[in-house]
């Protein structure tokens, strides 16, 4: 009998333990599915790594964690979001093995989109702003207003990231560099011949929609 999995593969400076929320009503749904999540260097337990200014580099380093996690035979779903997609693409391109499906969430791809949809331009200054920001709590709450659009969950999430962010901090160097990663992102390995989803948000602040249906 095989063994069903789901790595989930978050975003940019974002780590394994955000979106609690998500993780719980995913695993609701996906009954019988062992959900896991990984950190890229730079993120969550990894913080102390250099970040990676290459998608590829990223997809050997989480592959080398993963197959050291699983039992085979399996059944394995990736879920990749924002920077998390474009990896998730990636690792679905050189290691179509490794996936029987792939969940693309507001990603995109330098091939198919401008770089003003990718990354919009009024978060430019959002970014600066971070990275400027004299309080971890400050730049949560940045960031929260780039992602999350539901006022009620402020509190306990700004709670809950400011004590991530001052226990796991993402240095300034590697936000950059992941985000270089993100823009040089261009190329297509390959053709995925595994079947992949995409889900956008109309109302997403930080990738246009249209990179999903390009």
């Amino acid at each position: 009998m095989k063994n069903k999995n789901i790595l989930l593969i978050r975003g940019l400076t974002q780590e394994a333990e955000h979106g609690p929320e998500f993780l719980h009503e995913l695993q609701k749904k996906m009954k019988g599915y062992n959900i896991e999540t990984l950190d890229i260097p730079g993120n969550g337990q990894h913080f102390r790594l250099k970040s990676f200014t290459s998608i590829k580099k990223n997809v050997l380093f989480l592959r080398d964690q993963w197959k050291k996690r699983i039992s085979y035979p399996s059944e394995n779903i990736v879920i990749g979001i924002s920077l998390g997609g474009m990896i998730a693409l990636e690792w679905s391109t050189l290691c179509p093995e490794d996936w029987k499906h792939v969940i693309l969430v507001n990603t995109s791809h330098g091939a198919l989109s401008p770089l003003h949809k990718r990354i919009r331009l009024t978060n430019i200054f959002s970014v600066i702003k971070i990275l400027l920001a004299r309080s971890v709590k400050r730049q949560q709450e940045i960031i929260f207003s780039m992602n999350v659009h539901n006022k009620y969950l402020k509190d306990p999430t700004l709670h809950l990231w400011t004590k991530m962010a001052s226990l796991r901090p993402v240095k300034t160097s590697n936000t950059i560099r992941q985000l270089i990663a993100a823009i040089l992102f261009r190329k297509i390995s390959a053709k995925t011949v595994v079947p992949t989803h995409l889900i956008c948000s109309r109302s997403d602040k930080l990738v246009h929609y249209k990179c999903s249906i390009s």
